[in-house]
């Protein structure tokens, strides 16, 4: 499960022009250590720069920074990383993400507030909701208009 969040402070205005300096994200906290297996085998450690970075929760071990499967083959292809490596990445992040309760225990200690909205979208009809592409468009332009971030909006809608 990823999360990308923006808090805004509810006491104070933001200027909507702006891009948030409070922009969190939370990664799939896939934590292992400096002496992992998979880190240990790629023939240039350098190559995995972009995709390997410390713990958001524990900085003394590292996690993948990669959203999903295909953002580990992008980037260790861009990198230069061989099909075995890439697997193994994509393994590594797998092997231990976080479970749905364990990403609520975080939301709630980042602000307690999480909790009545997750209790809203478990227990209503929110969380049936299916997006329309007209509804994923729209939210990719405020994104774009809000925080000054271009994404590929093809990777949305297919």
């Amino acid at each position: 499960m990823v999360v990308l969040l923006w808090i805004r402070p509810l006491t104070s205005s933001v200027n909507e022009d702006t891009p948030p300096n409070n922009l969190v994200k939370l990664l799939p906290y896939t934590t292992f250590d400096h002496s992992s297996d998979a880190i240990k085998s790629i023939s240039n450690p350098k190559k995995i720069n972009k995709l390997i970075s410390p713990c958001l929760r524990n900085p003394a071990k590292l996690q993948i920074s990669a959203i999903n499967d295909e953002a580990i083959d992008f980037t260790g292809k861009e990198q230069g990383l061989n099909e075995t490596e890439i697997k193994q990445l994509k393994d590594l992040q797998n092997e231990n993400l976080l479970s749905k309760y364990e990403v609520k225990d975080i939301l709630f200690n980042i602000n307690y507030n999480f909790k009545k909205l997750i209790e809203i979208w478990d227990t209503s009809g929110l969380g049936r909701l299916q997006l329309t592409t007209v509804g994923i468009a729209l939210a990719h332009a405020n994104i774009k208009k809000t925080i000054g971030i271009d994404l590929d909006l093809g990777v949305w809608i297919k």
